[in-house]
């Protein structure tokens, strides 16, 4: 099997990624944005740099490289990557297999909007949070009939990118015109109040006739703090899972399988939500259409996602295993780790009881130069501070 790895949800876990496929035998190739972050890696067989997601040019980059390679089945890691694709999966379908879930059902995950207006029309599922899909910053405040504190989230963004927290409707209309300013008609939602711990991951792995073929959970443990407060720079706890570990609830994995499997879906999937402190019951957040890192733990025991990814898309048999083991723990690496600031998070780093989202010391390459980068990205904003501290000691012009 001949794999090409498209989009970069973080280059460290990409080189996860193709050391779980490169175990069991596939060959790995490394695409890459010109111009983009390219970690090396002993697992990629080849580096393949195409022009940047979202142009027209990948477009044609990608569907002449199907036309040439039309049995290396194609990757996507990110939700950027996912959207190009989308934009020829038409054409590509018939060229080349394609590892992510079927046009429409994909098309309903990356629109936030879609995937509640589906969620509603699923009995016995996840609960959906009051939704509103406003104009203008003005008709947001005058529709908005529910309870506050709100959020106001981009359409298609993923993870906690561009999402503010709006505590009152004074707040609403600051925080809605600063979103919509950088994302085209953001949704405005309740915010569900929950407990850390009371937040969940669902993943799902469907064959092509879309039976349920793999199911586990995840229970968060602890996340970064990115999500915007009201109009200021002030942050609170964000979307991005830092620290999780594997659960079993037949009933919250039920529900998510109803939902995935009332939009079609074939392939990997992962449903996000949480139970609300207020009724108990459990909210969708979003769908993930693709791999993501807090995958990792998947990767590296049990089931390897990303090969039943592809062996979906190549119309093989993937893994069957309804039940995980519980209580198995992971991380992300180390640096998006340290980017916390958290202490309790911080000390996990060296903590060997969770599994690592780092390939190990098999593969230490990527691990030096994601380091080195760091260091680099380190040294520059020092520097930078340093110049605007001393251009602040400088002597008024008289």
């Amino acid at each position: 099997m001949r794999v090409l790895l498209v989009g970069n949800e973080s280059a460290l876990f990409e080189t996860v990624v193709a050391m779980a496929l490169a175990r069991d035998g596939a060959t790995v190739v490394r695409g890459y944005a010109a111009g983009g972050q390219c970690l090396h890696s002993r697992h990629y067989h080849e580096y393949l740099e195409h022009p940047p997601l979202g142009c027209d040019a990948f477009g044609r980059f990608i569907l002449g490289h199907a036309r040439r390679d039309g049995g290396t089945v194609i990757l996507p890691l990110s939700d950027e990557a996912l959207a190009a694709l989308q934009a020829v999966r038409p054409e590509l379908d018939g060229l080349a297999p394609v590892a992510a879930a079927p046009v429409e059902a994909t098309e309903i995950a990356l629109d936030k909007f879609r995937t509640a207006e589906a969620a509603r029309r699923v009995e016995n599922s996840l609960y959906v949070p009051e939704i509103l899909l406003a104009e203008s910053a003005d008709d947001a405040v005058a529709r908005w009939s529910g309870s506050f504190p709100v959020l106001v989230k981009p359409r298609a963004a993923s993870g906690s990118r561009g999402i503010r927290l709006a505590r009152d409707r004074e707040e609403l209309r600051a925080v809605y015109a600063l979103v919509a300013a950088t994302y085209d008609r953001p949704l405005v939602q309740k915010a569900v109040r929950f407990r850390i711990d009371r937040k969940f991951q669902l993943n799902y792995v469907f064959d092509r006739s879309g039976t349920l073929r793999s199911w586990y959970g995840h229970r968060i443990i602890a996340q970064n703090t990115s999500l915007g407060l009201g109009a200021g720079r002030e942050k609170t706890a964000g979307g991005v899972a830092l620290l999780w570990e594997s659960m079993y609830d037949e009933d919250l994995l039920k529900r998510g399988s109803r939902l995935m499997q009332a939009l079609g879906w074939r392939g990997v999937g992962v449903v996000e939500g949480a139970f609300d402190e207020s009724d108990g019951r459990p909210y969708l957040f979003e769908i993930n259409a693709r791999i993501c890192s807090t995958q990792n733990l998947s990767l590296c025991r049990d089931v390897n996602v990303a090969l039943d990814a592809c062996r979906v898309a190549l119309g093989q048999a993937p893994t069957e295993k309804l039940r995980f083991q519980e209580g198995v723990r992971a991380k992300l690496d180390p640096f998006r780790l340290l980017r916390s600031r958290l202490p309790e998070v911080i000390v996990r780093i060296p903590d060997p009881r969770f599994v690592s989202g780092l390939t190990g010391p098999t593969d230490p390459r990527p691990i030096a130069e994601a380091a080195w980068l760091t260091f680099l990205k380190l040294l520059a904003a020092v520097r930078r501070r340093t110049l605007s501290v001393r251009a602040s000691d400088r002597p008024a012009a008289v």
